[in-house]
């Protein structure tokens, strides 16, 4: 499972098939982070994969480009993560 490749840096070509829409070219995570958090950034994966309950870091929200295969993304709004998945994340989630 490939995770987190700074695209821009390590492989910019790619970048030609992957559309960004215009409201998220200036990405603010690069004004203030952008050592913390390479954007855009790759995720690979094989078929069948997938990946555990989580939260993305700092609790930024995030945008999918998906090129082949299929995603299934559950949204929970973070008062749902509180009251109901506390298993996962602690007595105190963020």
């Amino acid at each position: 499972y490939g995770f987190e490749l700074d695209v821009k840096c390590r492989c910019p070509v790619l970048l030609d098939d992957v559309p960004v829409p215009q409201a998220l070219a200036n990405d603010l995570l690069q004004r203030f982070a952008p050592e913390a958090f390479p954007w855009p950034s790759l995720i690979v994966g094989p078929a069948g994969s997938q990946s555990g309950v989580h939260l993305d870091a700092g609790l930024w929200p995030f945008w999918i480009a998906l090129l082949g295969g299929r995603k299934v993304v559950r949204v929970v709004p973070l008062e749902d993560v509180r009251l109901h998945l506390q298993r996962f994340f602690g007595p105190d989630p963020p």
